[in-house]
Order: C-alpha cells, then sequence, then structure tokens
C-alpha cells in the first residue's frame, strides 16, 4: 500500500469516528436515544464508520478505472462485512428481542467483529 492510500485511510478512520459521536450526541440531545434507525447508524459510524469511507474510496478508485489496489480490495471487503451486523440486528428485534436487555447481549458483538468478517472479505 503506498503512503498516500494509507494517509487517505487513516483520515477516512477519524471521519467515521468523529461523525459517530456527533451524531449520537445530536440524537441524545433530541431525545431520540431508543430510536432503532439512529442506534443503527451510530454503531455503524462510531464502530466501523472508516469502513463506510474506505467503501466509498473504493467505489472512488473503481470509478475512476484507477489501477487496483489492496486498499481498494481491503475497502470493498469491509464495506461488505460491516453490513452483517444491520441483519442480526434487524433481525432481532423483528423477532421481538428486547435489543436493550439482556436478551440482546449478542448484537454489540457484532458490530464490533464486523471488522474481522470485512477483512476476511477482503
Amino acid at each position: 500500500m503506498k503512503k498516500s492510500e494509507f494517509g487517505e485511510l487513516l483520515k477516512y478512520t477519524a471521519l467515521g469516528y468523529t461523525a459517530g459521536l456527533l451524531l449520537g450526541a445530536l440524537l441524545d440531545f433530541m431525545g431520540l436515544q431508543r430510536s432503532p434507525i439512529g442506534q443503527w447508524i451510530v454503531r455503524t459510524l462510531a464502530g466501523e464508520g472508516e469502513s463506510v469511507f474506505e467503501g466509498i474510496y473504493a467505489l472512488c478508485q473503481r470509478l475512476r478505472h484507477s489501477t487496483k489496489s489492496m486498499a481498494e480490495a481491503y475497502g470493498f471487503g469491509k464495506f461488505l462485512g460491516m453490513s452483517a451486523p444491520w441483519f442480526i440486528d434487524g433481525g432481532s428485534r423483528l423477532l421481538d428481542v428486547n435489543v436493550y436487555g439482556v436478551e440482546g447481549f449478542y448484537i454489540p458483538y457484532f458490530y464490533a467483529f464486523s471488522d474481522q468478517i470485512g477483512a476476511n472479505i477482503a
């Protein structure tokens, strides 16, 4: 990976983390702490925000028809891997699992684990 590509990915990591914190603070201020969509977006941005922006980076590289790079492959893998917790979280809510209680203990695990899922896909 070239030095400039690493710098790009580092920017995306900081941007995703900051976006998750700011959105969480905004939702708290608005009284929407238990909004399922808000929780999904905040968890994704705070935990995998860099994956979102790495995926966007990979997509931009593809649209520019630039030479394939490891960063592009990694970005696509991360972008796909981070969606796994969305289905687990959404499915749990549809099955009436109390995602705020002990019954939903496994949901944050998959948000944290999605980084490894994406790396395996890449």
